[in-house]
């Protein structure tokens, strides 16, 4: 059940080319690619999100940690290690990300508009300052 998951969420990660740091259409593109494997694999996500202990048990601690780095790291480059706002920002989306996924029925991502929403909402968190 999880396997599926991690293997087509690290060929998604490893399909992204961006620059560093990313225009805004690869942070959109990059965002939208994930936004896909997180909604068609919602029932994962909200396990892993929610029990984060039998992750550790499973032995997918170092896996999810590394998968969660590389998802952090392709919308804002490199900033991600030396910048606090953009670490601040990329937590933020990311959390937002798996946090909306996680509600399940009370959000449905089925139509590509609703995915867009999310998207445009996970952009707007990274895109935010002062």
């Amino acid at each position: 059940m999880v396997d599926p998951y991690l293997q087509e969420l690290t060929a998604t990660l490893d399909a992204a080319t961006v620059h560093d740091p990313p225009t805004p259409a690869e942070q959109h593109d990059t965002l939208s690619a994930l936004v896909d494997v997180l909604a068609t694999h919602r029932g994962v996500v909200s396990l892993l999100s929610r029990f984060t202990t039998a992750s550790t048990i499973a032995d997918l601690g170092p896996e999810l940690a590394a998968l969660t780095t590389r998802i952090q790291t392709l919308p804002v480059g490199s900033a991600l290690a030396s910048e606090p706002d953009v670490r601040t920002r990329a937590q933020a989306t990311t959390s937002t990300l798996i946090g909306v996924v996680s509600a399940r029925h009370e959000i449905p991502l089925d139509t590509p508009h609703q995915r867009l929403v999310l998207v445009d909402a996970a952009a707007a968190i990274l895109t935010s300052a002062r």
